[in-house]
């Protein structure tokens, strides 16, 4: 029975999402699917045959630095349609409180039933410009792993804790998280996504087995004064590399509130299993968005969002 626990221990070990076994895990997953790997890296010619020059420029940045704008390319009618839908819900759903659906600082306003492709919040995460973006730095045609619309408040908590403090998402050995502000994000106490950029990301001191690092941690190795706090007015729009950054955000004083969109995209062959939740029975869907929408195996919940 000891023999039995200890086997399970090890393993629950050798699988979570900061084992550095993962870089075996992800070939394992690769070699297991070869033809839907072959298919997505046929299906990324198509996608990048019109590439525009501010798209290549936002991928360099992305490559460069695991974090870019998007002042072009983002589609402003998608925009206005997301922003109202948004507008509306604010308007008639309490948050903040006893309303905390999922954390004690941040609730979902988007919901299971928004969760199909005619949804504007599908909708939105697959237009061209970010799925161009995300196919051309994942290297293949992504899966959309993850659609949420989140509103992060202030509480009355002495200390940060869970997303509030700096980590990476090891969910997948690239994560692209696409974000649009839904409200002005212009100061400290609106809780600013804050990152820092690959260099230092790759310096940051962690265990064998990494977890959560704190302010102090940060500043005593000498990389604090590299962090990065993404601001900007509402309908700011941008990506990230949560796997390969480090980040931490949803810092919010307490009486304001930070609205955001976010879209993930991961490889199909992500270490851990996603599913999306978006409803797809009935619908004709074409090539690329089966690739986009569908799994590559197993099945999830996403993760927790900075």
């Amino acid at each position: 029975m000891e023999i039995t626990k200890t086997l399970k221990r090890y393993r629950r070990r050798v699988v979570q999402s900061g084992s550095p076994f993962r870089i075996l895990r992800k070939a394992f997953l690769y070699a297991k699917n070869p033809v839907e790997s072959v298919q997505r890296l046929q299906m990324r010619n198509e996608v990048l045959r019109d590439m525009s020059p501010a798209a290549q420029e936002q991928l360099a940045q992305m490559n460069r630095e695991g974090f870019c704008w998007h002042p072009t390319g983002v589609d402003g009618a998608l925009i206005d349609e997301l922003s109202a839908e948004i507008d509306r819900r604010i308007a008639t759903q309490p948050v903040g409180g006893d309303n905390a659906t999922v954390r004690k600082f941040w609730s979902r306003l988007s919901s299971a039933e928004d969760l199909h492709p005619d949804s504007i919040f599908v909708r939105f995460a697959m237009q061209p410009h970010l799925v161009q973006i995300a196919t051309a730095y994942m290297g293949m045609v992504p899966y959309l792993s993850s659609i949420q619309a989140l509103v992060s408040f202030g509480t009355d908590n002495t200390k940060w804790e869970e997303s509030q403090l700096w980590h990476r998402d090891y969910h997948d050995t690239k994560t692209l998280r696409f974000w649009i502000y839904l409200s002005d994000v212009t100061e400290p106490k609106h809780g600013p996504f804050t990152y820092l950029p690959l260099a230092p990301s790759r310096e940051v001191p962690n265990g064998f087995f990494p977890g959560r690092v704190s302010d102090e941690a940060m500043n005593n190795c000498g990389l604090g004064k590299h962090a990065q706090a993404v601001t900007g007015k509402r309908l700011t729009c941008f990506s990230i590399d949560t796997a390969r950054c480090y980040h931490m955000g949803s810092r919010v004083a307490l009486g304001e509130k930070r609205i955001a969109y976010l879209a993930t995209f991961n490889t199909h062959a992500s270490l851990y299993p996603f599913w999306n939740d978006i409803r797809t029975a009935g619908k004709k869907l074409t090539p690329l968005q089966e690739l986009l929408l569908l799994p590559g195996h197993g099945n999830g919940a996403g993760a927790a969002m900075a």
